[in-house]
């Protein structure tokens, strides 16, 4: 009972501080479309204010199917928003030139709240093939 209650508090703590690090990366987004002069496809990154805190819960439900399920679905979401971002940005260039320090900012935020998702389901799926 104990370990459940103490999963639930980490848990909450990791979307709650998600939730936080989701606007963060969804701010810098904002900031460099510009007022729609700019990179205006990055504004889908503001998904991440949802996909970080169930990220956060996949990991501390990681010894656990529903870590994987959410893990699973969190990975698939931020796959296609990669997809998305990689394929319909034309203003990365020009984002780059005027912002290069918020451009490897959001980046490296972008990319670092899907390695915890990416690992609970990398590290289930291969637990089982063994």
């Amino acid at each position: 009972m104990h370990d459940e209650r103490s999963r639930r508090v980490v848990a909450l703590s990791l979307a709650s501080g998600g939730a936080l690090y989701g606007l963060v990366v969804a701010i810098l987004a904002l900031f460099m479309a510009g007022a729609g002069h700019g990179w205006g496809e990055g504004l889908f990154s503001a998904a991440a204010i949802v996909l970080v805190p169930l990220a956060g819960v996949a990991w501390a439900y990681r010894h656990r199917v529903v870590g994987l399920v959410i893990a699973s679905l969190v990975v698939a979401a931020a796959a296609s928003l990669d997809w998305f971002l990689m394929t319909h940005t034309s203003y990365v260039d020009r984002v780059w030139q005027h912002l290069p320090g918020v451009l490897a900012g959001w980046a490296l935020l972008w990319v670092a709240w899907q390695l915890p998702a990416l690992w609970v389901l990398a590290s289930r799926l291969f637990s089982r093939a063994e």
